[in-house]
């Protein structure tokens, strides 16, 4: 096969793909869009900055996060006001060669704007339910320890919970944070696959279906067909955490 035919098959390929990327993203508009409409919800096609939502550092572009966008914004109310979004993130980074790389992730986040409630500053994951001395509960101890040896500064924040060895806290107010969450570690042994971070009066939910969060299906954002589950699970995971921190400022 001649150099110039098998540049043209590339390109037909490319194309092709960047077609389907594009039918995709229409497709998932128009059903989020429908899905608001159904729910009082209200819709924002986007892009937007994402910390137009919520002004936290989580949002704030830094050195080498170059892209925080909003897109298919869906806000209303469940218990509190909140704001749903496939969130954009790109990171800039320096390869062993010396070259710039560019990295860019796209997950579905929530936004809730908690009255009554000054959260420190926290990153909660629950990435496994596996109970202590299963092998995902060792290959996570195992990634923690060389964790700690690479970067040691880092590590000084992460709160670790010996009975649930797949949830980790961490954060500069991680130490604030751990009664609260230590009492919610059961609850979130049954809901996997979620991020939560607080920050003043703001608490952040990211469903990672490719992390094994239950009931979804498989993806890198939510799949619309399964946001009736997700807006609820989401206000039902937000609640708890709200009131374990609530009950702690009386």
């Amino acid at each position: 096969m001649s150099p110039v035919i098998f540049l043209a098959i590339g390109l037909v390929v490319v194309v092709w793909l960047v077609a389907l990327a594009i039918r995709a993203a229409k497709a998932r508009q128009k059903e989020l869009r429908e899905w608001a409409f159904r729910n009082g919800f209200d819709y924002t096609p986007g892009p937007m900055p994402a910390n137009q939502i919520a002004p936290i550092d989580c949002f704030t572009l830094a050195e080498n996060v170059t892209v925080l966008d909003a897109s298919n914004i869906v806000r209303g109310s469940r218990g509190m006001p909140v704001t749903f979004f496939d969130l954009k993130r790109t990171t800039r980074g320096t390869s062993p060669g010396g070259s710039i790389d560019h990295d860019t992730n796209l997950e579905s986040c929530a936004a809730f704007s908690v009255s009554g409630v000054n959260f420190p500053r926290f990153s909660f994951i629950a990435l496994m339910s596996a109970g202590a001395g299963t092998l995902r509960a060792k290959l996570m101890e195992t990634a923690i320890t060389m964790g700690s040896k690479l970067n040691p500064a880092a590590m000084e924040s992460v709160v670790r919970f010996e009975a649930y060895p797949g949830m980790l806290l961490s954060g500069r107010g991680s130490h604030d944070a751990k009664d609260a969450f230590a009492e919610l570690l059961p609850f979130f042994a049954e809901r996997t696959g979620w991020q939560i971070e607080g920050d003043g009066s703001w608490l952040i939910l990211r469903c990672r279906p490719d992390f094994h969060a239950e009931g979804f299906r498989r993806g890198r954002v939510v799949d619309p067909r399964d946001y009736d589950l997700y807006v609820a699970r989401a206000g039902e995971i937000a609640e708890r955490v709200r009131a374990a921190f609530a009950s702690r400022e009386r």
